[in-house]
Order: C-alpha cells, then structure tokens, then sequence
C-alpha cells in the first residue's frame, strides 16, 4: 500500500508524465501534411510546462514529503552554460565541476532573495519526482537549503549561496538529463535566437523539443515564466499545417457581404526578390510610386501554378487579417485581377485601372458592367488565341475586381474573382492571379501580419537571408516554408517545414 502511494504521489507531481504516450512532430511531408514520428519520452505541451514551472517557483513550502529538501518539489534549479563553455553543446558540464564531483545550478523561488544568473539563457531542471517518471533521476548532492531539512554543504563552497549541487550527468546521453525548459530573460534583446539555438541542440542529439520559456526575472512574485507557440523552432510545422487548412478552404465568405474569403482562408502572399534598396517586407519604391503592392492569393478552388517570371523564387505570406493579432497593419486590398495582369503600366488606383494598349476593355470590372466570372472569361478572351505561358494580351486586357472601402458589399465580387481563376486554361496556368494592396509604411516590420517567408525551387537562401534579416530588426522567428506548386488541375500546393532550412537558432 505505501508503494502505490508512493507512485501515486509521483504520478500526481509529473501529471502526464506517468504511462502516457504521444507523438512528436516531424517536421517535413510531401503532401501538405506534417508527419509525426514517435517521441523518445513523454513531454507536456510548453502551457502545461510553463504553468507547472510557475507553480514551482511560487511554492513556498517548508517541506518536501516526509522529510526531503525543499528542492525536490518547490522552486526551481536554473542551469546556464558554465564557465569557460560559450561554444559547446548547453548539457556540457567543466572540467572543475567533473573534479568537484557534482554540477552547479542555482535554486530560484518565490521567497529566496535572487541570484545574478552568468547568462541569460540557460534551462530548467525538472523536478525529481518527474525526473524519476521520466527516466531522468538525478540527486541532489549538496546545497545550502533556504528552508527546512538541509543538503551536505558544497565542497569547494560556492560563492553564491543559491547554489546547488546535482550529480553529474552524461554529457554524451543527453537525452538522460531532465531538461523540463530552455528559458530566456526576455528583458534583453537579441536572447531569443541562442534560446532556439540550445532547443535545436537538444533537437537533433535527442529527437525531443522541449519548449522555450520567456523569462521576467525580478524579487519574488516579479519572477515569472511565459510560453509562446510563435517561439518555438517547431512553430513552422503547426503553420504548415494551418497553411494547407486554408488552401483547402474554399468558403465564399467569411461571414457575410462585407467580408470576403481573403480575410479569413487561402493563403495571400508575395513574390520578392533580393535588393540592397529596401527590405524585402516593404513596399518596393516603384510600388509606393504607382500607389499599390501586388501580392498573389491561392486556394484549392483558384489555383496558382506558378510565377511567370524565373527571378521569382521566395517570398512572404501575410496572416489572414480575421487572424492577426491586435495592433498589426491590415493594409487595404484594393482590386483583384483573375490572371497577372502587369499592373505597372495600368492606371491609378494603384495598378488597378485601365491598361494603355486596351483602354476600353482593362478598366474595372464594375464600371464595364461585368460582375460575373462568366462575364470576367468573355472579356479575357475575346482578344484572340492563348499563346501558352503568360500572355500580356490577355493579361492587358483583363478588367480587374474592384474591392470598396472598408470591402461593403466585396465578398460576392471577390467569390467571383476566384471562380474566374478556375476558368482560365490549363496552358495558361504558370502564373498567379494578381491583388494590388495599397502600400504600408516601410520599415515596420514588427507591425506586419507577415506570418511566414517562403521559397519554391532554388530560392531558400534568399529565404533564409530574409528570415535572418527580419529576426535582426524585429526579434521575432518568422519559420520558412517550402512551396511546391500544384502540377495540374487535380493537384494541390503543399507546404512544408523542415528544422534544418531554418537558419534561427543555428
């Protein structure tokens, strides 16, 4: 009966961690999905981690079960990379704790006046109880408790009294050490990138992600711990996966008259390519100058097969705007052309009026009474046969959807947008339909719904150069997404996240 307490209690401590099995993710697939693979043991989804985390440092217990110090199951023993180890792997362990017999972390809680961690990012050592659930067990070897029953003191004795001594681990087996968290002090800039760092470290010697924890360290309460899904390496596969949700979602509005299906399904994006005159995120000068940004917006029911232009091969995806968080720009789609329609040389607003070469037919779609996508198809063409590829009559004659202000009424003319795309012939389809959206401020990154930089082909380092660019100005993880464009009419786009392709973190 006392053991089946005795495991009942620690079953209680580690919460799931006791019998469970769960998959983790793989990160990469072929046809939109996210493969799973099996994790090596069971982890808590980084909520429940940050929240049992809390819960620790605020235990202010004089007492541990029957009579075990107070770090087996209050506060929190915090681990940075030791002296002298700025290079290696964030389990390494020095020479002097090896001769010493023991490694050093410090002991956190609510009550106990704080120490000055050596670094900013380091991570969290799971409790006892759960470290034994786990197959992780550790002891504790010595240590100054602030409360109740006492560890043997440290020998040499440490210059900081919150130290405590845990037996040395296996620096080659780091999937044996309880790392509960990797956590960052997130009131200095710049810390989030070595804390992805240390999570792909552990990633690829264990197969495990254990979450990053934002840390607020302060006397007492002031100390908390926070997660973020956005900033985790992982991050990408669950937006791969939200991403081939959306193409699949063909619903014609998203909740009425005045709220077209861009706000909420599809995936809206646009084309870049490398300059040394403005970041990739903002408007390029010839788009401020005419007044309008050109972006793409693909589903299963209105497919992009393609750019037409071979210097295109990454890009960026915006969020839909239903979704994107409070205090981002929105900025206003103004029009939205069925086929590329070379908007630099059509009339305001922005590229969406009428083309020069077919100034009677290329104006917007409303004002030559055409609302309809079998009206859009007459129209597009009527100016002779399809040449194959991307065909500048047709696409100078087009007349372009106009979307009103604040889009009253839009939803129905957009929905018709998009079944105007399914009309256009196969052999026309290596390029992408065409919105205008009304140029946003450059240089405010941090205030873009920008959810994911992408790259088809050979353009991952551009990608990369972009992803590096953006954490450098923003300190924001911005995954990166491979894009495989559909090869016909029967096939869909997929998007797939791969650890590796990522250059946060490395």
């Amino acid at each position: 009966m006392k053991i089946i307490r005795i495991l009942a209690l620690i079953c209680w401590v580690s919460l799931l961690q006791c019998g469970l099995t769960v998959s983790a993710l793989a990160f990469q697939g072929d046809t939109g999905a996210v493969a799973v693979e099996q994790a090596v043991a069971p982890r808590l989804d980084g909520t429940a981690v940050a929240y049992l985390v809390n819960q620790r440092y605020n235990n202010a217990t004089s007492r541990c079960f029957v009579n075990s110090p107070v770090y087996d199951c209050s506060g929190l023993l915090l681990r940075t990379l030791p002296d002298g180890g700025s290079a290696g792997n964030f389990w390494q362990v020095s020479d002097t704790e090896v001769a010493n017999g023991y490694a050093t972390l410090i002991y956190a809680r609510k009550d106990v006046p704080p120490s000055t961690l050596s670094n900013s990012v380091g991570f969290i050592l799971a409790d006892r109880p759960s470290a034994v659930g786990a197959g992780q067990p550790y002891e504790l070897r010595c240590g100054d408790a602030p409360i109740g029953p006492a560890l043997p003191p440290c020998v040499p004795h440490p210059t900081d009294p919150n130290a405590v001594g845990v037996s040395l681990w296996d620096v080659n087996h780091p999937a044996l050490l309880a790392v509960q968290a990797i956590f960052y002090d997130a009131s200095l800039p710049g810390q989030l990138a070595q804390a992805l760092h240390y999570q792909r470290q552990y990633y690829v010697a264990t197969g495990e992600m254990v979450p990053v924890l934002r840390a607020w360290f302060g006397a007492g309460a002031a100390t908390s711990f926070g997660f973020d899904a956005k900033e985790q390496l992982d991050w990408g596969a669950s937006l791969a996966e939200d991403l081939k949700n959306r193409y699949k979602d063909t619903r014609e509005n998203c909740g009425g008259p005045n709220f077209p299906a861009f706000l909420c399904s599809g995936v809206l994006f646009r084309a870049t390519e490398p300059s040394t005159q403005y970041d990739a995120w903002d408007p390029s000068p010839s788009s401020i100058t005419r007044g309008g940004v050109s972006f793409a917006y693909m589903r299963a029911d209105a497919k992009a097969y393609g750019f037409y232009a071979p210097r295109y091969s990454n890009g960026f995806i915006f969020t839909p705007y239903f979704r994107a968080s409070a205090g981002m720009e929105q900025p206003e789609i103004l029009c939205a052309f069925p086929y590329d329609a070379g908007t630099s040389s059509r009339a305001p607003p922005g590229g969406c009026g009428a083309q020069p070469s077919y100034p009677a037919t290329s104006g917007p779609c409303q004002t030559l009474g055409i609302t309809t996508a079998q009206q859009w198809y007459s129209n597009f063409k009527q100016v002779g046969e399809y040449s194959g590829g991307w065909s500048s009559k047709h696409a100078y004659n087009e007349c372009g959807f106009s979307l009103a202000e604040n889009y009253v009424n839009s939803a129905p003319i957009f929905y018709q947008m998009l079944l105007s795309v399914s009309m256009i012939p196969e052999f026309l389809h290596d390029v992408t339909d065409e919105l205008i959206i009304k140029p946003w401020d450059p240089g405010i990154p941090g205030k873009l719904p920008l959810e994911a930089f992408f790259y088809v082909g050979a353009g991952l380092v551009n990608a990369q150069y972009d992803q590096q660019n953006f954490f450098s100005k923003t300190g924001k993880y911005v995954p990166i997404i491979h894009l495989t464009w559909p090869v016909n009419v029967n096939d869909n786009a997929s998007f797939v996240f791969r650890v590796d392709e990522q250059v946060i973190g490395r």
